[in-house]
């Protein structure tokens, strides 16, 4: 049913009953391995084209990609990801912020102070996004200043 068409089992291989007559001389075993290389070559046929596909979904995630080269001192927002039950997400504020980049962990983790008491919290990258504005706060400011 999910080929199409009936398939032939080795039964029918070993007591002759294939109805194909270039097939019904041949020997049991030289119908494995025909199955056998067919299968194999199948089967790299379907890696070929896979490796592709993954290779071109790839290059649409990465032009999609928006990476930011933050540096210490940087403002920026935080994706705000809590959600309140009964409000509808449209409504919600999407960022959090601005914040500080206090330091840069590795290229794509950065540390951020929360607030004027210096709470840190380790973010992703991807979680962040620049600060364009100037109405910075004071505590934003004075932090900036020091680095």
């Amino acid at each position: 049913m999910v080929m199409g068409r009936e398939i032939r089992q080795p039964s029918d291989v070993m007591f002759r009953h294939v109805k194909d007559t270039h097939e019904s001389d041949l020997n049991p075993s030289d119908y494995v391995n025909g199955v056998r290389e067919r299968m194999h070559k199948a089967h790299e046929v379907a890696r070929k084209h896979l490796e592709a596909a993954a290779r071109r979904s790839k290059d649409v995630y990465d032009a999609r990609l928006s990476f930011h080269h933050y540096e210490v001192g940087d403002a920026v927002w935080l994706l705000h990801e809590t959600r309140r039950v009964g409000v509808s997400a449209k409504l919600e504020k999407a960022y959090d912020g601005p914040f500080v980049v206090k330091a840069k962990v590795s290229a794509v983790n950065f540390v951020i102070q929360m607030d004027s008491r210096g709470s840190d919290k380790l973010i992703h990258h991807n979680k962040l996004k620049p600060y364009r504005g100037s109405n910075l706060s004071k505590w934003i400011v004075t932090v900036k200043n020091k680095t």
